[in-house]
């Protein structure tokens, strides 16, 4: 391929900086990544001195027999001594040359092998086990049974374990467990929580006053006074707490309302209903509510912490 495009030339020659180059399938990315390569070694750089990674060994191949053509085309065959020897491989299998390089610097063995992930799962879920079996009787560690569990405590093991899968994608995870309850439990996040939830609650009460005076056009006297009385607490609420004492059992029709009345009166049910349904519990009941967890999330953070610990010591092992 020679007729590059203006934005395939640049990802070739650009030097000097970090470039990220984003394509579909199919649009050229390994041709450019060869050529750029290739210019590179033009311009006096060994192949064995670049760095060349894939996901899959597949694709390292394929880049790897595409350079050695590329360098058998260009004549540049000095490099065909280097390129059996050069960097072009997969990330898992570099990352694992660097480590048995400096083995001793990391106190293992140069001998150490990458483990199959069905044997790891095997021993997580033997570890998962052997947590839950001793952890019965601990009021925590039952409470969180109890909560979640109800023929046997199988899903809330998956859980803990899918969590902590999910948390090894975080370069943080020790530090992560160990400052979420003070992060996620302090006193500012609960407020902050709760604020995000009763938001959309007072803005629909902002909304219905909108609707409330503009509807007053289209209503007769005692149909306004009628509306004035299913609305009034609600209106006058200025704070959340007023807003969840705002509604009576009480209901009103009203009748014989033109178009535009009718559309604006069903608005106005139409966020009230969402309000008291949204509405069920104090602002004291919401914070109660939400640091009622706590415990629980405390006991899911011991055994994802505990399984790390005797996981690694099984891979150490």
């Amino acid at each position: 391929m020679s007729n590059w495009t203006p934005e395939q030339a640049l990802a070739i020659s650009m030097d000097g900086s970090n470039i990220i180059v984003s394509a579909g399938a199919g649009s050229g990315k390994t041709a450019v990544l060869t050529e750029r390569v290739i210019t590179k070694l033009i311009n006096g750089v060994d192949i064995n001195h670049l760095l060349v990674l894939t996901f899959t060994n597949a694709a390292a191949a394929e880049m790897k027999a595409r350079i050695r053509a590329s360098i058998t085309e260009k004549k540049l065959y000095n490099q065909l001594d280097y390129i059996d020897s050069a960097y072009i491989t997969t990330f898992d299998s570099y990352a694992q040359s660097i480590v048995k390089k400096y083995h001793y610097l990391l106190n293992i063995p140069s001998s150490l092998q990458i483990v199959d992930d069905t044997i790891i799962s095997i021993e997580t879920n033997k570890i998962m086990d052997e947590l839950f079996d001793s952890s019965y009787g601990n009021p925590k560690f039952d409470k969180l049974i109890t909560s979640f569990c109800i023929k046997d405590d199988k899903k809330i093991k998956d859980v803990v374990i899918n969590l902590s899968n999910r948390l090894d994608l975080k370069s943080d995870k020790d530090s992560f467990l160990d400052t979420y309850i003070d992060k996620y439990y302090s006193n500012e996040f609960i407020d902050s929580v709760i604020n995000e939830y009763i938001k959309p609650i007072m803005d629909k009460k902002d909304e219905i006053i909108d609707l409330y005076y503009e509807i007053k056009g289209h209503l007769t006297d005692k149909q306004y006074e009628s509306l004035s009385v299913y609305l009034t607490k609600l209106i006058n609420a200025s704070l959340y707490d007023e807003v969840i004492n705002s509604f009576s059992e009480g209901k009103i029709s009203l009748r014989n309302l033109d178009d535009e009345a009718k559309f604006l009166y069903e608005s106005i049910k139409d966020k009230r209903d969402f309000i008291r349904k949204q509405s069920s519990y104090s602002l004291e009941e919401l914070r109660s509510n939400l640091l009622s967890t706590k415990d629980n999330v405390e006991e899911i953070i011991r055994l994802i912490k505990e399984l790390d610990i005797r996981l690694n010591k099984y891979k150490v092992d």
